[in-house]
């Protein structure tokens, strides 16, 4: 039936492009479906309507997220993620869930907690990027060049012998 190639070729066309606009979060969750037909209501179920339970947990990934070794940006990133899914549900990310970033982002999160109006994404990316920039420098060490010293000394026979 030509009707059904033609829809097959639209579904195929709204599949690539719901995938190419996902996440690499969330295209986990719909890579195996095969039509976007299968694929709008898995997301509904992961997003459409979070329960209490999911926004809890959500507030708890949120505050259990640690920087450790990470470069900010993959910690942002992962931050924005959940702040994403809590937006969905209505919720909104407050600056104290950047308390976990450790003591050289203090100052960059006290400054944003000051703010009267909600900070977006990208305000976050550039200070918290620059700063981690500007730590890492100050705490890389210094290396000075070394010199390897080789003594020689001269036996009663005439004869130099190399560190003896």
């Amino acid at each position: 039936n030509p009707a059904y190639l033609n829809w097959c070729q639209r579904d195929q066309l709204v599949l690539s492009w719901i995938n190419t606009s996902l996440s690499e979060y969330v295209l986990p969750l719909v890579v195996v479906k095969l039509t976007s037909a299968a694929t709008w209501p898995a997301l509904t179920r992961a997003f459409g309507s979070p329960s209490h339970s999911r926004i809890l947990q959500l507030h708890m990934q949120l505050q259990n997220l640690k920087k450790y070794d990470s470069p900010i940006v993959s910690y942002l990133h992962q931050a924005k993620y959940i702040s994403d899914e809590l937006t969905a549900s209505g919720k909104i990310l407050s600056p104290k869930e950047f308390n976990n970033l450790g003591s050289s982002f203090h100052a960059i999160v006290a400054a944003i907690s000051t703010k009267s109006t909600l900070v977006l994404f990208p305000e976050l990316l550039s200070p918290l990027t620059s700063e981690e920039i500007h730590f890492n420098d100050a705490n890389t060490p210094i290396e000075l060049p070394s010199a390897n010293i080789v003594s020689r000394t001269t036996k009663p026979d005439g004869h130099s012998h190399p560190g003896s």
